[in-house]
């Protein structure tokens, strides 16, 4: 029998590694190649049968057989930001978080595995949507890296978790969440103006405004007036769904031996 020239097969297997398909060596060096391979189910392994054959110059030829087992890999997130930290946030009810997500396929050639799709879930119940406590301003897309969002009330915890997962071309998944905390904003109310030239057992009624960023969201809020004259009946109050511009009384002042308070709040 002739010497051992030609052998053929593979060797240690990386996805998406490159390397020669077949030597030609001369004993007694060693025999060290490979082929590159890829999960092409979707399934978590693919199982690949391997042939290794050896031949002598005359022509006589063993082999033996064997398998490859490839795992795949999820996708690697390297960074995931809110407000350009990675970190949570805390802000106040109407104001806007963006965030941003950097991601690559974890195969080592990323054209084996790309990434393909982004899910986001902005509060963190599966399903991305609470009935207007946020609203999207721009992207939160399938295909955007980037989502922007304004949240406009701090119910029903004060708390929302959200979760952005990248999804390959297997079908692998890697996710990663960032916590925002949303404060109370305090009702805000207008300049009152003064009421003049009222007589004694005058009638008068005030108009006021107030504003809230959660708008409804915060209702109902609750309004009440301190006329300021001490006398029976010297308060008023009111209920509104909704921030906005009111009216209420009328108010009788029996004489002018006090001036009139007024306090509005919720």
């Amino acid at each position: 029998m002739g010497d051992l020239t030609t052998r053929t097969g593979t060797g240690a297997v990386i996805k998406g590694a490159t390397y020669p398909n077949i030597q030609n060596i001369t004993p007694p060096d060693a025999l060290a190649f490979s082929k590159r391979y890829d999960n092409t189910t979707g399934a978590l392994t693919n199982d690949y049968t391997v042939l290794f054959s050896a031949s002598d110059d005359d022509g006589s030829t063993g082999s033996r057989t064997t398998y490859v087992r490839v795992n795949d890999v999820d996708p690697v997130i390297n960074s995931f930001t809110a407000n350009g930290n990675q970190a949570n946030v805390s802000v106040t009810e109407g104001a806007s978080v963006t965030f941003a997500v950097a991601a690559v396929s974890g195969a080592q050639d990323p054209t084996f595995d790309p990434l393909t799709t982004y899910d986001w879930d902005i509060d963190g119940n599966g399903n991305g949507s609470v009935a207007n406590e946020y609203t999207v301003v721009s992207g939160c897309g399938t295909a955007d890296t980037t989502c922007v969002v304004a949240f406009l009330d701090d119910d029903p915890d004060g708390s929302y978790d959200v979760e952005v997962t990248v999804n390959d071309e297997d079908s692998s998944t890697t996710s990663v969440t960032r916590t925002v905390t949303v404060n109370n904003n305090a009702v805000a109310v207008g300049a009152i103006p003064a009421l003049l030239g009222i007589l004694e057992a005058g009638s008068t009624s005030l108009t006021y405004s107030f504003t809230d960023a959660a708008g409804t969201l915060d209702g109902p809020y609750a309004v009440t007036v301190d006329w300021g004259d001490g006398q029976t009946g010297s308060t008023s109050s009111a209920s509104h769904a909704a921030p906005g511009t009111y009216t209420i009384g009328p108010h009788t002042y029996a004489d002018n031996s006090v001036l009139p308070r007024r306090r509005v709040h919720h």
